[in-house]
């Protein structure tokens, strides 16, 4: 079995030697693996039954957010409150807490044997990141490699019983983040001792867009790949691209890998709408402000969040009338990786979602210890950074693109 700190090239942050064994315990012990140990579970609490029969989609996991935001006038300030306190038919209705499925609620479970199982998308993840080691990933310190590197790292990896796999997608790494938390997180409990700040992990997903004149990304002569940071320093998180040759940080997962991408246009009722054949999610073919069956009618309008918020609940378009405004996890599927700018499907063309704007596109969810500020994404590069996917949080009372979806289980 391949131990899993022979690192095919991994190295410590801050050093130039490489890694040939586990770190050493204070007891002399390297960190062996307990296989007898008892599985954990870090289920939410939840009142209502996780299973949910004969949704035959893939499922986008929740973003954790279970709670809402409220705008006080007479002191211009956002605070947190129950969402409960807000009702449908009221502003600021339709927020990230408001919608709440069972079956997308995080939830997992923790193995002996080093591995996590998330029983809503049914991937396994590894539970310490690459250079860890121990029950609790107490024992070591975050390595660094080459994509090349990490690749074969995970590739080669046998842990839990199962030598597939493999470095995961930068869909897969968005979908583990807990916008809730301050800073953003991903489970403590499934993945412990996990450094956030900071710190790009490399994805599998390839990127071959040009961005020679961004120099913190570095040359990409060769090959590029997507990274992802949970949390930034400026309190920014989220997707960047880096030459392979570059070194990044790692972790593995293994499990089907969900391939957003299988849209299905039609109009209906003479409006646009969009099927998600993967999530069974119905997006709104055009962005607010935008109709017809190409979106050729109309202006783009950019709404601060309260009003994109109203504008997906009270729309009635293409006959139905249970339209909301995504929330992160949801935007994030529309994200198209192997187009440049704006990074869109097909399908979302004529939508003005890409645009050649500077504006984001907003999502129903707060980012986590900021109540001002909503997480969106900008979906073209122009005009400031050749890379486009930017996600950050943006001040609600600015303006945003806001495309509304409905459906999911």
């Amino acid at each position: 079995m391949t131990s899993r700190l022979a690192l095919f090239g991994f190295f410590a942050a801050g050093s130039t030697s490489c890694w040939l064994m586990g770190p050493i315990r204070p007891d002399g012990d390297t960190g062996g693996e307990d296989d007898t140990a008892a599985d954990e579970d870090t289920d939410e609490d939840t009142d209502e039954d996780t299973e949910v029969e004969d949704y035959p989609f893939w499922i986008i996991p929740d973003t954790n957010q279970n709670r809402c935001t409220w705008y006080e006038f007479s002191d211009s300030s956002w605070s947190w409150v129950d969402c409960d306190g807000i009702t449908p038919g009221t502003a600021l209705y339709g927020q990230d807490g408001h919608y709440r499925p069972a079956a997308r609620q995080h939830s997992y479970a923790i193995g002996g044997d080093g591995t996590v199982h998330d029983e809503v998308t049914d991937l396994s993840w590894e539970r310490c990141m690459v250079g860890f080691e121990g029950e609790d990933c107490a024992y070591g310190a975050p390595l660094l490699g080459s994509w090349p590197a990490g690749d074969h790292y995970c590739s080669a990896l046998d842990l839990g019983g199962h030598d597939d796999w493999r470095l995961p997608s930068v869909y897969e790494m968005a979908w583990l983040v807990d916008i809730d938390a301050h800073p953003f997180n991903i489970d403590p409990l499934a993945f412990p001792a996990t450094p956030i700040s900071d710190i790009p992990l490399w994805s599998s997903t390839r990127y071959d867009c040009d961005f020679d004149s961004e120099p913190d990304l570095g040359p990409c002569e060769d090959e590029c790949y997507l990274t992802f940071v949970y949390s930034g320093s400026s309190g920014s998180f989220g997707i960047g691209a880096a030459s392979a040759l570059n070194t990044k940080y790692g972790r593995c997962v293994r499990g089907t890998p969900p391939v957003p991408g299988d849209f299905e246009s039609s109009v209906v009722a003479g409006d646009r709408v969009v099927r998600d054949l993967l999530t069974g999610l119905t997006w709104k073919g055009c962005v607010a402000g935008l109709g017809g069956a190409a979106c050729e009618e109309g202006s783009v309008l950019n709404l601060a969040w309260g009003p994109a918020l109203g504008h997906c609940e009270d729309l009635v378009w293409a006959g139905t009338d249970d339209w909301r405004l995504p929330d992160l996890n949801e935007l994030v599927s529309l994200l198209n990786h192997e187009a440049c700018d704006p990074v869109v499907f097909p399908e979302f063309a004529a939508s003005g979602l890409g645009g050649g704007t500077w504006h984001m596109a907003s999502s129903s969810t707060t980012c986590g210890g900021m109540p001002r500020f909503a997480a969106s994404i900008r979906f073209s590069a122009e005009p400031f950074s050749p890379l486009a996917s930017t996600m950050g949080c943006t001040i609600k009372s600015s303006g945003g693109l806001v495309i509304c979806v409905r459906g999911g289980p």
